[in-house]
């Protein structure tokens, strides 16, 4: 689990490997903007 800070200053636990699985599922993926993959493209995240 990896520990993030959100706005506001409070804190979350996530698993990064369930989010990076769900941010590549097909339905998910197509309620993302085209601003949002620009984002993780350059972060080095291959969604295709």
């Amino acid at each position: 689990m990896e520990s993030i800070v959100l706005a506001g200053g409070t804190t979350a636990e996530v698993r990064l490997g369930v989010w990076i699985s769900n941010i590549k599922s097909p339905t998910r993926r197509a309620k993302l903007t085209d601003d949002q993959c620009a984002a993780l493209a350059e972060a080095g995240l291959e969604l295709g």
